[in-house]
């Protein structure tokens, strides 16, 4: 899986073929958030990890453009969490197979991750969700443990 850090920096290159991605996103204080239909849900201070695919037009490049520019209004469910939490890291992976499912599953197995929202980001599939909490990060490379 290729890493992408510091995602505020305009140079950053995005792969134009499809795959699935992970966002790391911190939330500097806890909020009570509408997530769409899912309804109103506490979020802890902490970190999130959304697992997502871009297997559409445009690839990786145009889906996580979208996730990493302001949210003027929001459609996917990780649209309403990036109002308030930050992206600090992507992780991508280059593959036209869905792999999303798979790594949701295996997050969510993490010592100490929690599924904050049921359901979250996983309309179209079966998971209990494509989003996990933790509130000391994921062991991303760069920071401090």
């Amino acid at each position: 899986m290729k890493t992408q850090m510091d995602t505020g920096e305009s140079d950053l290159v995005l792969p134009r073929e499809r795959g699935s991605y992970a966002l790391l996103l911190r939330l500097d204080q806890s909020a009570w958030l509408q997530i769409g239909r899912l309804g109103r849900w506490p979020f802890a201070a902490g970190y999130y990890l959304y697992l997502g695919s871009a297997l559409g037009p445009g690839g990786l490049a145009a889906r996580l453009r979208r996730h990493l520019s302001p949210v003027e209004r929001p459609f996917w469910h990780i649209d309403y969490l990036r109002r308030q939490a930050v992206v600090t890291a992507v992780w991508v992976q280059e593959n036209p197979v869905r792999l999303e499912c798979t790594w949701a599953a295996l997050a969510a197995q993490w010592p100490g991750v929690t599924i904050p929202v049921p359901r979250f980001g996983a309309s179209d599939c079966r998971c209990a969700a494509h989003l996990v909490y933790s509130s000391s990060g994921f062991g991303e490379p760069g920071r401090d443990e």
